[in-house]
């Protein structure tokens, strides 16, 4: 096989799968800004990096670690209509 035909030969693909078990999902909802978000709680591995993490809706810092897992927010609803929501600053 010459180089360009290796080039375009299929590569395996590595997939991960995030399983929403009850116990490792809840739902949020941000104190600022009431935006609901579905939180799922996923083993860290060793080469995790912590990242900052902010609400998008109203730039609330958000929790991004829990002991030994990672957390995951899914944006479900931008904000309950029954609470006003917080300006938001650049």
């Amino acid at each position: 096989m010459t180089q360009s035909q290796e080039d375009l030969a299929p590569r395996p693909v590595t997939r991960h799968i995030v399983c929403m078990l009850p116990d490792r999902t809840r739902d949020f909802t941000c104190p600022t800004c009431s935006a609901v978000y579905r939180l799922v709680r996923v083993q860290a591995a060793p080469e995790t990096v912590d990242r900052m993490l902010h609400c998008p809706v109203c730039r609330q810092p958000l929790t991004s670690r829990e002991g030994d897992y990672v957390l995951k927010y899914f944006l479900v609803s931008p904000r309950d209509a029954h609470r006003p929501h917080a300006p938001r600053t650049p």
